[in-house]
C-alpha cells in the first residue's frame, strides 16, 4: 500500500472511541469493519462499513450507528 502512494498503513486504528480494522472480530468494543461485503450490516456494536451494504453511498458515523441490527445466522 505504501508503494501505491498511501502515506500511512495501519492494521488497526482507534478513532473517536471506535476500533477500525478491515476484518470483523468478536469484541465488546465499538468496531467499524469491512471485508465481509454484503453478508450483514450490523451485529451488536460491530458495523460493516463496506460500500456494498450502503448502496455505494458514503455514510456519516451518525448514519452508521443507526444501522438496523442484522439477523444472526
Amino acid at each position: 500500500m505504501l508503494e501505491a502512494g498511501f502515506v500511512e498503513v495501519h492494521e488497526r486504528l482507534e478513532w473517536n472511541g471506535w476500533l477500525l480494522q478491515h476484518r470483523p472480530m468478536k469484541t465488546s468494543r465499538k468496531l467499524l469493519c469491512g471485508h465481509i461485503h454484503e453478508k450483514w450490516l450490523r451485529l451488536g456494536n460491530i458495523i460493516n462499513v463496506g460500500v456494498d451494504v450502503w448502496d455505494f453511498t458514503p455514510q456519516t458515523i451518525e448514519e452508521l450507528v443507526k444501522a438496523e441490527e442484522s439477523p444472526r445466522e
